[in-house]
């Protein structure tokens, strides 16, 4: 019985300092609508936004507390913006009959224009770092562009009509250079398995508007949106499709809020921006809660440049998610244990500070499962097989029982 309190407390406090970690706002702007954010690491990143005659870029050094403004070559409404590496990155635009998309190759200094589109695309796709795509739409047509060079040049591979009408194609996502996944907003999915040449459609159900997708892998995603005939009032109108076997199925959950944008930083655990609310599961989407946060503006976009650091942006303001901050109370008050290097790698030295033999070590990942358990019979652990992440590393001796975050980064 004393082990099970002791592991049941371990993961509830685990649970508390993960699952609540608050979304703090970092900045906001007076009269400036944000519908997109990307950062590159966790200090660097972009947002955009404003109106079709009046662009606005931003770039931050410093996580979001202070924004200068680039970009002033860009022209239209801004749809997106991404980053397939450190340096180099897209933005979508669209103005009356003219579309376009920009590529910076120098972080966001400067950019050009890689091509002059027939029709809007809301975004780009790169499933290597070379191999990219762009879906030009309108209404039910759609145009398959790709680009092998890295987008220096785009190409239209092959045209796409949908049977069911709508406003046309709101995402898409390349896994590969053959798999890839489509949503029209009319509620229809589509696949294709040989590079956007042709597609088969894998879902349909007129009573959901779909907005935003993310695939794990070219089995496993989620695609998020809201019901089409929801009151303007009503306030429990999101949805999200997750499917588990390349769209064969899918199991449909209603969330609050209205869904825009998802985005997982690991298999269990992702988000969602939903009108007032960024929402968040653990579970892989077996059930989504309200993450911690006062959220005052209307929440469009969420981006994770990695699995410690999130943002997400709505109408006027910026907030930031430190799982950093809250996983620090996990630590001991008195410290009982020495560990290093912390990040780790592949071996992690842990010793005890009174010089007491460790009688058991404990690893368990962010949802509280064991993922390696030891009687060490030195002070140098073989970590190796674990993958990059958090974790929390509970240390026993015979006469205490520590706990302490430990990070992998590979």
């Amino acid at each position: 019985m004393k082990r099970i309190i002791l592991v049941f407390a371990c993961l509830s406090l685990f649970f508390i300092n993960t699952i609540k970690s608050q979304w703090i706002e970092v900045a906001s702007f007076e009269n400036l609508s944000i519908r997109d954010v990307c950062f590159i690491n966790s200090d660097k990143g972009f947002i955009t936004g404003g109106t079709l005659n009046d662009p606005v870029v931003l770039k931050t050094h410093d996580g979001g507390i202070t924004w200068d403004t680039i970009g002033e070559q860009i022209n239209g409404y801004i749809f997106s913006i991404n980053f397939i590496n450190y340096t180099t990155g897209f933005i979508t635009s669209s103005k009356n009959l003219d579309s376009w998309i920009y590529r910076t190759t120098d972080q966001g200094n400067t950019w050009e224009i890689v091509s002059d589109l027939t029709l809007s695309s809301y975004t780009v796709s790169f499933p290597t770092d070379s191999i990219g795509y762009a879906i030009q739409t309108l209404t039910e047509y759609a145009l398959i562009t790709k680009t092998i060079d890295r987008g220096s040049t785009w190409e239209v591979i092959s045209t796409f009509k949908t049977e069911w009408g709508g406003l046309g194609v709101t995402d898409f996502q390349f896994l590969t250079e053959d798999t890839g996944y489509m949503a029209y907003e009319s509620g229809v999915v589509y696949r294709t398995n040989d590079g956007g040449l042709s597609f088969e459609q894998v879902y349909l159900d007129f009573q959901y508007d779909l907005k935003s997708m993310f695939f794990l892998n070219i089995d496993t995603g989620y695609i998020v949106g809201k019901e089409k005939d929801c009151p303007i009032l009503t306030d429990t109108c999101g949805v999200v499709l997750k499917t588990s076997n390349g769209g064969v199925d899918w199991v449909i959950s209603s969330v609050p809020g209205r869904c825009f944008d998802v985005f997982f930083i690991n298999p269990d655990t992702g988000f969602i921006a939903s009108g007032y609310y960024i929402l968040q599961t653990n579970n892989s989407g077996e059930n989504w809660q309200i993450s911690d946060g006062n959220f005052w503006y209307y929440m469009y976009s969420v981006h994770f440049p990695n699995s410690l650091v999130g943002y997400a942006v709505g109408n006027s303001g910026i907030y930031k998610l430190d799982i950093y901050v809250g996983l620090n109370s996990v630590r001991s008050e008195n410290e009982k244990i020495s560990i290093f290097p912390n990040p780790a790698n592949n071996y992690l030295n842990i010793s005890s500070q009174d010089k007491v033999f460790l009688d058991k070590i404990t690893i368990y990942n962010q949802t509280g499962q064991i993922v390696m358990q030891i009687k060490p019979t030195n002070d140098v652990i073989n970590v190796s097989m674990l993958r990059q992440g958090i974790y929390i590393i509970e240390a026993e001796s015979s006469h205490w029982i520590t706990r302490n975050k430990l990070i992998i980064q590979k």
